[in-house]
């Protein structure tokens, strides 16, 4: 007796609202946020902050985050639940402690831990934040990705400018550069602005719109105070920043400020253009109609 297979029809692939699997994105964030993790809890124990006990459990959670990437990357609901909670305690614990007054507050601990303490702390609390807010999709969207890929020059801008942005921030606990904001209140403003500067890129692909004017207001947040604290009169100028931190911290003050103002152009253009009327956009020169 022959059995005979009848083909089923291929099932398209699921659109997504990223420009990448949401677990892809989740794994390229989250392994780094494991690796800061146990750095800091390093210079933690070393300042003594932490009993041993306190430091089994943070790698077991480490471990267990590692777990839940890995599952969520396969499209695991349970996985991307766990890796956003586990984001979540990380991200409170940093906000509570570093960004915070008190004892563990950023303008106490950097002056004596040095510069890579505040870029540790900088991109944990980064890491944490973008991968608890990817996790929130990753729930009921893993493995869809957008089909939309003209935006990702936009996304490899932004993912730049908010490194740089960071870095910047960096300096600036150094020099207590944040204008009129404490050291803390002026970190915590740095990380989720380069945290909503990423996001809404990587958004474009799904939700072209919103993910604009994510970056519009992110990026707004980011070339005006460097026009206003830098650029201005009145301001700290980069040449004074190179007095005191060096050519590459002007540079990368600079770098920052021109990528925002590049990012929030193009976002702003592309609005109006994606918010004419179809007839409009169809009169446009082929190379505008996005």
């Amino acid at each position: 007796m022959r059995f005979i297979r009848v083909a089923r029809p291929s099932r398209p692939p699921r659109s997504g609202p990223f420009v990448a699997p949401a677990g892809l994105i989740m794994v390229v964030l989250g392994v780094p946020a494991v690796v800061l993790t146990l750095i800091h809890l390093t210079s933690e124990l070393h300042r003594q902050e932490h009993t041993l006990l306190f430091a089994a459990v943070v790698v077991v959670g480490s471990l267990a985050f590692l777990a839940g990437l890995a599952f969520a990357y396969r499209g695991s609901t349970l996985g991307a639940v766990a890796v956003g909670v586990l984001a979540f305690g990380e991200l409170a614990l940093q906000l509570s402690s570093h960004f915070a007054a008190g004892p563990l507050a950023l303008s106490g601990l950097a002056p004596t831990e040095g510069i890579w303490f505040s870029v540790v702390v900088f991109f944990l609390a980064a890491t944490c934040l973008l991968t608890l807010a990817v996790a929130v999709v990753a729930t009921t969207n893993a493995c869809g990705r957008a089909q939309r890929t003209g935006s990702l020059p936009l996304v490899g801008v932004s993912v730049l400018g908010a490194l740089l942005l960071l870095l910047h921030a960096v300096d600036d606990v150094g020099r207590s550069g944040f204008g009129g904001l404490s050291v803390e209140d002026g970190a915590f403003v740095a990380v989720a602005t380069a945290a909503a500067w990423v996001l809404g890129a990587l958004w474009t692909g799904g939700a072209l719109r919103r993910g604009l004017m994510v970056v519009a207001v992110a990026t707004l947040n980011v070339w005006w105070p460097i026009y206003a604290l830098h650029l201005s009169p009145s301001g700290v100028s980069l040449a004074r920043i190179q007095q005191k931190s060096g050519l590459v911290f002007a540079l990368i003050a600079a770098g920052a400020g021109a990528l925002a103002l590049c990012a929030f152009v193009v976002a702003i253009v592309w609005l109006a253009l994606v918010s004419l009327p179809d007839r409009a956009r169809a009169a446009l020169p082929p190379i505008l109609r996005i």
